[in-house]
């Protein structure tokens, strides 16, 4: 998904503002951004390789 498109569908001044809003959080809560989400991994075997 391209998600830049759906930035622009916000329109301005609303999108400067939410921007400049986001930025200043960042930079406020020690200039990086964590993302604190629980990811599933499956384990899976190589295939085995048939000889012809």
């Amino acid at each position: 998904m391209d998600y830049r498109k759906i930035f622009d569908t916000i329109p301005e001044p609303d999108k400067t503002i939410f921007f400049n809003a986001l930025r200043d959080t960042v930079l406020r809560f020690g200039d990086r951004v964590e993302f604190r989400d629980t990811y599933i991994l499956y384990l899976a075997k190589k295939p085995q390789r048939r000889d012809t």
